[in-house]
């Protein structure tokens, strides 16, 4: 695991519960936000599930997100894009959904480091993970 994924993974586990916090903020903020589809609770919990899933997935399988250490990470997505279809939530507002957590980790990693290199290389890594689900 190269020093940038072992950072992020360091920083993601640090500060999971306010990335969910944030990320979930940022959802119940948005325009597009779909109360009528999903509580504020069950929202909670599925971001939850989706960072846990993503820190364990950097801790376990870098950077390759075909690796076994991405598995349960694949799973916990293809549970929430059936059950986000299943009560109404197109595709394309799930993908916006997972693709947002790239703003909410953004806090965290600026917070994380005082070097601009450092934290637009690793604002990118996360970037080109999440973009790879």
């Amino acid at each position: 695991m190269s020093p940038e994924q072992n950072h992020l993974a360091a920083v993601v586990a640090r500060d999971e519960k306010q990335i969910v916090e944030e990320w979930t903020r940022l959802q119940k903020a948005s325009p597009g936000r779909r109360s009528d589809l999903l509580g504020d609770e069950a929202l909670a919990e599925q971001s939850r599930s989706v960072v846990a899933a993503f820190r364990q997935a950097i801790e376990k399988g870098g950077n390759d997100i075909s690796s076994a250490g991405w598995t349960e990470m694949r799973e916990v997505l293809s549970g929430v894009s059936r059950e986000r279809a299943r009560i109404g939530f197109s595709a394309r507002e799930t993908a916006l959904y997972v693709l947002s957590l790239k703003q909410a980790l953004l806090p965290a990693l600026k917070a994380a480091t005082s070097d601009p290199e450092t934290l637009a290389r690793e604002t990118w890594q996360a970037g080109l993970l999440i973009d790879g689900l």
